[in-house]
C-alpha cells in the first residue's frame, strides 16, 4: 500500500468518525428539544380546546421522535463502522454514547405516550362532564332553577345511573324518569 492510499484511508476513517460526531450531536440535541416540548405540555388541560390542542402537540412530538428513528439506526450504523478503527477506550464510549441515546428515546416515546394517554382521558372526562351538564339543562323545566352549587339533585343522579346502563332504551328511560319525577307522567 503506498502512502497515498494510506493517507486516503485515514481521511475516510476521520470523514467517518466525524460524520458519526455530527449526527450524534444532532441527534441529541434534536431529542433535547422535543424534551423540552414535552415538559411545556406537562400539566393538565382545563377545557376541551386546550386538550385537543395538547393531544396534537404530543402527537406532532411522537412523529418527530419517530423520525429520529432513522438519525439513530444510521449513528448505530456508523458507530459500527468506526469501532473497527478506535481503541479499546473508544469503542466503549461508542457502544456507551449508542446506549444512552437508544435509552433517551425510548424513554422520551414512553413519557409521550403515557401523555397522550393522559390527555386523551382527560378529554374524555370533558366531554362526559359537558354531555352530562348538556343532558341535565335539556331535561330542565322551563322555569325550574339550575341549582347554584355543584350539588346535583336527586333526579339527575338517577338519569347518571341510568345513563350508564348505555343502549338504545338509554334516552325514553332517562326521559321517562325525568317525567316520572316532576310528575308530568301519569
Amino acid at each position: 500500500m503506498s502512502n497515498k492510499d494510506s493517507v486516503q484511508k485515514l481521511e475516510g476513517h476521520v470523514q467517518e468518525h466525524s460524520s458519526y460526531q455530527v449526527c450524534l450531536t444532532d441527534l441529541n440535541t434534536t431529542l433535547d428539544d422535543i424534551s423540552k416540548e414535552y415538559f411545556s405540555l406537562c400539566g393538565g388541560a382545563k377545557n376541551q380546546i386546550m386538550a385537543k390542542e395538547k393531544i396534537q402537540k404530543l402527537q406532532g412530538l411522537e412523529n418527530r421522535l419517530r423520525f429520529q428513528g432513522g438519525a439513530l439506526k444510521k449513528a448505530s450504523a456508523l458507530a459500527k463502522s468506526i469501532k473497527q478503527n478506535t481503541s479499546s477506550v473508544g469503542q466503549k464510549i461508542i457502544k456507551d454514547d449508542i446506549k444512552s441515546l437508544k435509552s433517551k428515546q425510548k424513554d422520551l416515546e414512553n413519557r409521550i405516550e403515557s401523555a397522550k394517554q393522559e390527555s386523551e382521558n382527560g378529554l374524555n372526562s370533558i366531554l362526559k362532564s359537558k354531555i352530562s351538564t348538556e343532558k341535565y339543562v335539556k331535561f330542565s323545566l322551563p322555569g325550574e332553577e339550575m341549582p347554584a352549587t355543584s350539588e346535583v339533585p336527586k333526579p339527575t343522579q338517577e338519569l347518571a345511573a341510568v345513563g350508564e346502563l348505555g343502549g338504545a332504551r338509554e334516552t325514553s328511560t332517562l326521559l321517562s324518569v325525568e317525567l316520572e319525577y316532576t310528575g308530568l307522567l301519569v
